[in-house]
């Protein structure tokens, strides 16, 4: 933000200027192992190559741009912090949380492990876990994919988890094409009730999302563990789509 002052007339007027932010990572690659453990306020977000691309404008002018694209992980992602009870948790492949105007990820993959555990989530947060990314502002994404496992062992009540992405904010439109996911899905959460939305490609999409050439292959597997859960959807591409 840029803030000029301009005097005319014995009148001082101030004017703020916003600059839109962008943010580009290309051929980047982690091959190590991403945890975090211990207590923390508000959830953490993890990522192999980024934790959170995040915008605090309001402004949807003013949001900030992000490309991701020819990155990889390879590394084991860990998440096992104890969070505030009201916390949302963000765990990626490649970003755990994206909140930008545009976030297009492209020509990513993940071969990593993914697993959750944090285990103070029981109120109004919950876990948002994907190959690719854990959940964002409706990114894009084109040529992606997930080998890895990906698991949910926490104390959720809600859980959204999906082979490319876990969850998609609400919004306006969003694609994801060409991408794939050949990597088992665990969802073995510990609470007597809640919600689990387990997707192939995206766990839960609450905004209007078009899915072209996405594959969920040989060598996959769902599953949901946990019979006290409430509700539970379950899908070869995506486990649960509300657009209201």
């Amino acid at each position: 933000v840029k803030k000029v002052t301009t005097t005319k007339d014995n009148k001082t007027t101030t004017s703020y200027y916003h600059f839109k932010s962008i943010l580009t990572i290309t051929g980047c690659t982690n091959k190590g192992t991403v945890e975090k453990t211990g207590a923390g306020s508000n959830g953490f977000h993890l990522g192999g190559i980024a934790g959170t691309i995040n915008s605090t404008y309001n402004a949807v002018e003013d949001k900030a741009e992000a490309t991701i694209t020819n990155c990889s992980n390879s590394g084991d992602i860990h998440n096992a912090s104890t969070g505030e009870a009201s916390a949302w948790t963000y765990t990626g492949g490649i970003v755990g949380y994206q909140r930008c105007k545009v976030g297009d990820i492209s020509n990513c993959t993940n071969s990593g492990n993914i697993t959750n555990s944090t285990k103070s989530t029981a109120g109004a947060g919950g876990i948002r876990v994907g190959g690719i990314a854990g959940g964002g502002d409706q990114p894009t994404f084109s040529d992606c994919s997930n080998t890895g496992t990906i698991k949910d062992d926490s104390a959720s009540k809600n859980t959204e988890i999906g082979g490319i992405c876990g969850r998609f904010t609400p919004g306006t439109k969003t694609t994801v094409t060409k991408c794939e996911n050949s990597g088992k899905i665990i969802c073995a959460t510990t609470t007597g009730s809640g919600v689990v939305s387990i997707g192939g490609i995206v766990g839960n999409a609450q905004s209007p999302t078009e899915f072209a050439n996405c594959f969920n292959k040989t060598g996959s597997k769902l599953s949901n563990s946990n019979t006290a859960v409430t509700t539970e959807y379950i899908g070869g591409i995506i486990g649960y789509n509300n657009t209201k």
